[in-house]
């Protein structure tokens, strides 16, 4: 899969900027010749994984069951493979599987200003961090950390500034991005427990959809029939590393996955 080589470090203070991928412009004069510039690219590779599982089920409960087994099995099979690719989406190890956001060397991290503490500011700083890829960020969080985020104060003592009231429902949205909530993050006060990301940052494939197969003759002694289910797929980000800025300081990050380290 081609993708812009944004990950140069620019020159600090010199005008240029990674998201050009390498491209620089300079002054010229009248009847100046014009330096020539290029874009970089650079090639990712995905390489799809197949996983699945099989199931015995007795003839007895597939002639008794008022419900068809097979329907029953193939919904039950969706869900336990969405819910693996969505703990893969986020924290895969790349190793034999597909990699994860939380995983890839395109993430930021963000330390808290307080241990076990997910605060205003923290938010804030994480806001800073953020740069989007074209998509929409959103917030990924576990849902222990709705302790956290319902208490918010810009300052000590300030008041609430998150939750109006005891008598309202929490909202669903902070600093301007949608808060979605994933079993598959990690708990509270663990590092990566919150993430600020912009999805289109991650690249998923897959070839066909979920693939469904009958046996009536593997478990044939037990009088037993089978079912297996399959799927190949695998994903990464399409962002190999942060995005360095071009401030006169040239060491300032940002990146689509920026999560909150404590």
């Amino acid at each position: 899969y081609p993708v812009l080589d944004q990950f140069i470090t620019p020159t600090a203070g010199s005008g240029q900027t990674a998201m050009a991928a390498g491209m620089v412009v300079t002054t010229a004069g009248p009847g100046t010749t014009l330096s020539e510039t290029q874009p970089n690219f650079e090639q990712l590779q995905w390489n799809l994984k197949k996983r699945g599982a099989y199931v015995q089920v007795d003839n007895e409960l597939v002639d008794d069951s008022p419900i068809v087994i097979e329907q029953l099995l193939t919904s039950l099979a969706r869900v336990t493979i969405t819910a693996r690719a969505e703990r893969d989406i986020i924290r895969g190890s790349g190793a034999g599987e597909p990699l994860g956001f939380l995983t890839s060397s395109a993430a930021v991290a963000v330390s808290p200003d307080t241990n076990n503490v997910f605060a205003y500011a923290d938010a804030l700083e994480m806001v800073s961090r953020f740069k989007s890829v074209g998509g929409q960020g959103m917030w990924l969080i576990h849902p222990s950390m709705w302790t956290d985020i319902g208490v918010f104060e810009v300052s000590a003592g300030s008041g609430g500034v998150f939750q109006a009231n005891l008598g309202g429902s929490l909202g669903q949205n902070l600093l301007g991005f949608p808060i979605v909530q994933s079993e598959h993050m990690p708990q509270a006060n663990s590092s990566g427990c919150v993430a600020l990301i912009d999805p289109t940052a991650y690249l998923w494939f897959s070839k066909g959809d979920l693939t469904v197969s009958y046996s009536d003759q593997a478990f044939y002694t037990t009088d037993q029939v089978g079912w297996r289910f399959t799927e190949r797929a695998d994903g990464m980000p399409w962002l190999r590393n942060s995005i360095t800025l071009a401030d006169p300081q040239g060491s300032f990050t940002q990146s689509p996955f920026v999560y909150f380290n404590d």
